[in-house]
């Protein structure tokens, strides 16, 4: 499964400035054109930058110097020439293959033509190049990996700006867990996602991220725990909710589920409320307490679901004086059944026999019916057989 991205683009400043101490190491015959190109670049000039800047180039001693390349790169940049941006800079680094600002600028340009995986391999190479990366640097290098798919990668450079910076930044979790994700690294995005929790830099959605993970492992109790979390960070969703009680169902943890429903809302009153909670009770054994509450809800359902409750539970005759008083058509089927059921447990054969054959010509219940009057047809088969005393 790949993880969508939670975070939005970014993107460095282009590296464009010639530094006083450099520009006095600059070549005599250099520092005029560059000084004139800085300047018109100063003023948004980026075209006449660029004149200046390739009239030098054409005619300069090889090599010329790397702030050349940076000039140029920049201003065709700026010109929104980035092709020729990022061809000038790659060029700059065939003659300074280690200028940590070149494959900075190179890095940015390819980024911007969407060249990710070209865009990653120069902005980490402008990171080995400086003695301690800008955050900001680590991050679009990791962001240029994910972007390429590299996620293996995306996962290593954004570790290393989880390790080098604090405090850590919303964008760089959200960036460095998604490539742990989509790297197969589950268990290095679950010890990020535990480790900030409570802190700014993660938000709460981060935990329902984490109980989709386990629940992708099979971790059913897990993924509970981490909604549990959640739900105690934020306010949460009826859908939310839903899911929640969904895993307890899941984990057979009918008072668990019980609890949530409690917490979700809904009407305690409803009739749909009482039935849902009803039926909770029943699962976690608590009978009295499941038909208490039935008996406070006038009402079919609450009448069929009494018997059913009853019937489970094997307390048949309270079970039929429940199901005896459903009249609803839409009910009247399933009522007979369980009454036929009820007059099977208490060996009414007679009975049962009678209501099951009605209830297989005709009823929904017909398939559910069969086999309990194959066994009663076997029963006569075998009486049949035992010899007369």
């Amino acid at each position: 499964m790949k993880y969508a991205i939670l975070v939005s683009s970014v993107l460095l400043l282009l590296c464009i400035c010639i530094k006083t101490s450099r520009a006095d190491a600059l070549p005599a015959e250099a520092r005029k054109p560059l000084h004139t190109a800085q300047q018109y670049i100063q003023k948004e000039r980026y075209n006449e930058a660029a004149a200046v800047l390739e009239d030098y180039l054409a005619t300069a001693a090889d090599p010329a110097p790397p702030e050349a390349y940076l000039l140029l790169g920049g201003a065709y940049s700026h010109a929104e020439k980035t092709m020729q941006a990022l061809e000038i800079c790659k060029k700059g680094l065939r003659n300074f293959p280690e200028n940590a600002m070149l494959h900075h600028n190179a890095g940015i340009a390819a980024y911007s033509l969407k060249r990710y995986a070209e865009a990653a391999l120069h902005l980490e190479k402008s990171c080995t190049l400086q003695k301690k990366p800008q955050a900001a640097l680590l991050l679009q290098t990791g962001y240029a990996y994910y972007q390429a798919e590299h996620y293996k990668d995306a996962a290593r450079v954004l570790q290393l700006l989880l390790d080098r910076y604090t405090p850590h930044q919303k964008q760089w979790v959200s960036l460095a867990v998604h490539a742990h994700l989509n790297a197969g690294a589950v268990r290095k995005a679950e010890e990020i996602i535990l480790s900030e929790i409570g802190a700014e830099s993660i938000t709460p959605d981060y935990l329902k991220l984490l109980a989709n993970i386990y629940l992708e492992q099979e971790k059913t109790a897990s993924a509970a725990a981490a909604m549990e979390l959640y739900s105690r960070l934020t306010t949460m969703s009826a859908q939310d909710f839903s899911w929640l009680r969904s895993l307890y169902r899941y984990l057979n943890a009918p008072l668990l589920e019980l609890h949530t429903l409690s917490r979700t809302g809904a009407q305690a009153g409803s009739s749909q409320t009482a039935l849902q909670t009803a039926k909770l009770y029943a699962e976690a054994g608590r009978t009295l307490q499941a038909v208490a509450l039935l008996q406070k809800h006038a009402g079919q359902n609450a009448l069929m679901e009494q018997g059913k409750i009853l019937y489970n539970a094997r307390k048949f005759a309270d079970a039929r004086t429940a199901l005896q008083k459903v009249t609803a058509p839409d009910l009247q089927q399933q009522a007979r059944f369980y009454l036929a059921l009820c007059a099977w447990e208490q060996q009414q054969w007679s009975s049962a026999r009678s209501s099951l054959q009605q209830i297989s010509r005709q009823s929904p219940f017909a398939a559910q019916a069969r086999p309990y009057l194959n066994i009663l047809d076997e029963l006569d088969k075998a009486k049949e057989l035992q010899p007369s005393s």
